[in-house]
């Protein structure tokens, strides 16, 4: 009878220490599935530059397993301020002619202040807006049930303005070499010349190629990192492009 009881209380206690053991395996198994499953970061920061021109889809999937947005501001804050270094002699005679048609004609250290200021914006103005642009970009999305992080969604913008970046960078070098600042990828090239600079301007001028260009990879971006439908995508970037694009013109009145 002892030996039997005894018996038994092996078979138990083997029993328990295979489902134990079952029960380890199978949630490591578990474990290393879900592992396996997270998106793993596979394109360097020059890549990501690359691919958001040619095969965007490509950068934001990437975003989405590690996002970033000190490189793209780098770029961003470099490459703004050369554009406007290299108008830098356009710039100084827009303004001189502003200060003569408001009859007065400030010192040479107050026009070359002015000049600099407008250089210095072009770098920190740039990102400054995108900044501001990609949070809101970002509440918007929540709304329509997305489901990024909020560095992610800065990372997709960051990212997404390389495009309108390149524009800027190319248009600079086109402004000097045909000595004309209010010269534009975009409809406003169509307006007269006492047109240039009024409000029907700044609406013509942000329908630029590149900007264009630049809010299609947005609205992919916002898509493929929220999980939201392009439509819902294309919403959460419009209307704070249609905001930004409104003040601007509203204050060339």
């Amino acid at each position: 009878m002892n030996d039997n009881e005894t018996r038994n209380e092996e078979i138990v206690e083997e029993t328990e220490f295979k489902s134990v053991d079952t029960d380890e395996v199978t949630e490591n198994e578990i474990l290393d599935e879900f592992v396996e499953e997270l998106p793993q970061r596979e394109l360097s920061s020059t890549s990501r530059f690359i691919n958001t021109f040619i095969e965007p889809s490509k950068t934001m999937k990437d975003i989405i397993a590690k996002p970033t947005i000190l490189f793209p501001i780098i770029v961003i804050f470099m490459v703004a301020t050369f554009s406007a270094i290299i108008t830098i002699d356009l710039t100084r005679e827009i303004m001189i002619q502003s200060f003569i048609d408001s009859g007065q004609m400030p010192s040479e250290s107050i026009i070359n202040m002015s000049v600099y200021s407008v250089i210095g914006f072009a770098g920190l103005g740039t990102i400054l807006v995108t900044l501001v642009s990609g949070i809101i970009i970002h509440g918007l999305s929540l709304l329509v049930q997305g489901r990024a992080t909020l560095k992610t969604t800065l990372s997709v913008i960051f990212h997404s303005t390389y495009i309108s970046l390149a524009g800027m960078f190319i248009l600079s070098f086109v402004q000097y070499a045909t000595n004309n600042i209010f010269i534009s990828f975009s409809p406003a090239m169509l307006l007269t010349e006492d047109k240039l600079g009024s409000a029907s301007h700044m609406l013509l001028a942000s329908l630029d190629v590149f900007n264009i260009w630049y809010i299609i990879v947005a609205i992919i971006g916002i898509s493929v990192t929220h999980k939201i439908s392009k439509i819902k995508a294309c919403v959460s970037v419009l209307i704070p492009t249609i905001v930004f694009v409104a003040i601007a013109a509203y204050f060339t009145f």
